[in-house]
């Protein structure tokens, strides 16, 4: 007798599985974001929380669900950017665009309504403070990259608005001098025949890892971190993208063949 295989299916609904778990998890810390900020709104006075807050925190252990009352601060501040951007028009419809974690929205909290603008749209860069667009670069000409997206980490969003409050003239780097690189398995861009991904790289450990790299370097300008995460993610979703069409097309075929070969049940 053949022992059942009860291991997880490795198909498309897992995928969609983890993607409504994902979502329920994104609108989960948001809601818990902007509760927070309403809270604080409230009972936050002259730079601290009163008293009453206090008492309550305590009585009921908010400390088991924040951790700390400085980590509720964080949720609270990273909701006051929900409620920013929720409260605009200009930015409203930009909503599902933002972050999905409470550290990179915390970070989006001393951008101004302009900048979220103009980040949600493109990265930008200048060499001088000056609100002269012609004077103004972008990541690319052909393409935009928005600073603002679902994945986008806390160090990046933090170290564009250094660099975008302090502008520096351009000046030669010498930061030239090879030191490490780090080179990915190709596993990553491995689907099977439905587009899932089966490598033994997946595309999450090597945001995870570029994000860990970028927390360690940031500030540290005598070293220049350069990342190809932007075209191997380009990659990855081409290369799914025809897996999956390619499963659907296959699918539809054989549908429409089953329906096509005459059934001589039944005849004698």
């Amino acid at each position: 007798m053949a022992l059942q295989d009860n291991r997880i299916q490795l198909d498309e609904a897992l995928r969609d599985e983890f993607a409504a778990l994902k979502q329920a998890e994104t609108t989960a810390i948001f809601q818990l974001a902007r509760k927070a900020y309403s809270v604080r709104e409230q009972y936050l006075n002259d730079g601290k929380y009163g008293g009453e807050f206090k008492l309550y925190w305590n009585n009921f252990e908010l400390d088991t669900i924040f951790g700390s009352m400085s980590s509720f601060t964080k949720y609270a501040l990273a909701g006051a950017v929900l409620e920013k951007v929720i409260g605009r028009y200009e930015l409203k419809n930009c909503y599902e665009q933002l972050p999905q974690t409470v550290s990179a929205l915390y970070e989006l909290r001393y951008h101004s309504v302009e900048q979220l603008e103009m980040c949600f749209q493109d990265t930008y860069t200048r060499t001088e403070k000056t609100n002269d667009r012609d004077r103004w670069s972008k990541r690319s000409k052909k393409k935009a990259y928005p600073l603002i997206h679902p994945h986008a980490t806390a160090a990046s969003l933090r170290n564009w608005h250094r660099k975008w409050e302090n502008p520096q003239a351009e000046k030669a780097d010498n930061r030239q001098l090879p030191f490490i690189e780090i080179k990915a398995s190709y596993s990553v861009l491995d689907f099977d025949k439905s587009g899932n991904p089966n490598g033994n790289l997946k595309i999450e450990e090597l945001k995870d890892l570029l994000s860990q790299v970028e927390t360690l370097l940031d500030g540290n300008v005598k070293f220049k971190l350069e990342s190809n995460l932007d075209r191997i993610q380009k990659s990855y979703d081409r290369s799914r993208h025809d897996r999956i069409e390619r499963a659907k097309s296959k699918a539809t075929g054989e549908l429409a063949k089953a329906k096509k070969t005459p059934d001589f049940g039944g005849m004698t």
